[in-house]
């Protein structure tokens, strides 16, 4: 057991809340560990020095009147939350609807009126795998075979 762990077990220690393995593992510790066994020392004390403090009697009708101060207040419905979720969900219709619309506006008529509608746009035909005037262009258009006669 290292310190951090002993430090915050000390409480369940002293008020022999502990399995019997951790237990164990914390005696093991106290033994070697002056800090931790200082801590103990102290908290221990401080435990007595309670007990021995005098005991007042609270005032008639005190814990009545502090339970009623206690009481949760009902819960006040807020707008924020409910504001930014819909504000959230309108930016993300706004940028789906831009989204198809500039793509029906960058598509050509004439392949939206093919075989199927959606046909063209799923098409990979629309996209030049390589830019002619690049290296890769004229690398292909060096090697690319020729079948006319």
């Amino acid at each position: 057991m290292r310190c951090p762990q002993a430090q915050r077990a000390l409480s369940a220690y002293l008020d022999q809340e502990l399995p019997a393995r951790e237990r164990e593992a914390m005696q093991t510790h106290l033994h070697h560990c002056r800090t931790c066994a200082g801590e103990l020392q102290a908290l221990t004390e401080t435990r007595e020095f309670l007990r021995q403090a005098p005991r007042f009697s609270a005032p008639a009708g005190f814990s009545q009147r502090l339970l009623a101060n206690l009481e949760p207040a009902p819960p006040r419905f807020r707008w924020a939350p409910f504001g930014v979720r819909f504000a959230e969900a309108v930016v993300l219709l706004l940028m789906i609807g831009i989204g198809v619309v500039s793509g029906r506006l960058l598509t050509p008529v004439d392949e939206l009126s093919g075989p199927g509608p959606g046909v063209a746009l799923l098409s990979l035909d629309l996209f030049d795998p390589v830019p002619p005037d690049s290296l890769g262009g004229a690398y292909l258009a060096m090697t690319e075979v020729s079948y006319e006669e």
